[in-house]
């Protein structure tokens, strides 16, 4: 089975949304336990499962921009999905790609997903000790 070009797009895109809601989470979440003096180590499980989760969509993105490239239809620099020069993604991409908005708001609800798995995941544990 191949993929085409669409596929590869859309992943790109996928995924340049999750990790910039990923890196956001982690970017604020740090600023919380700072500002409200949290130990680290009450957040130090949901920081691991976010940094596996960025260095598991930063791998698909360098899969998906491969296998594109392959095609002979890689993205251009800066494009949806690619670091942009090793910036990271960031919101402003994803406001310009053909999905836009939508993209943007699937993004950070994922990554309040994810911030509201942890913490009810920490609750449950909490129970058990």
């Amino acid at each position: 089975m191949s993929e085409n070009r669409d596929t590869l797009e859309d992943r790109l895109q996928d995924f340049g949304a999750k990790l910039g809601g990923l890196k956001s989470f982690v970017k604020e979440l740090g600023h919380h336990v700072d500002k409200h003096g949290t130990p680290h180590e009450h957040v130090r499980e949901d920081l691991l499962e976010a940094e596996n989760n960025i260095k598991f969509y930063e791998a698909g993105i360098e899969d998906a921009r491969a296998r594109l490239a392959k095609l002979g239809d890689a993205p251009k620099p800066g494009a949806q999905g690619t670091s942009g020069g090793g910036n990271g993604v960031g919101i402003g991409p994803a406001l310009k790609s053909k999905k836009g908005v939508g993209a943007l708001i699937l993004g950070l609800a994922a990554a309040a997903l994810v911030a509201v798995g942890l913490k009810s995941r920490r609750g449950r544990k909490g129970d058990e000790d």
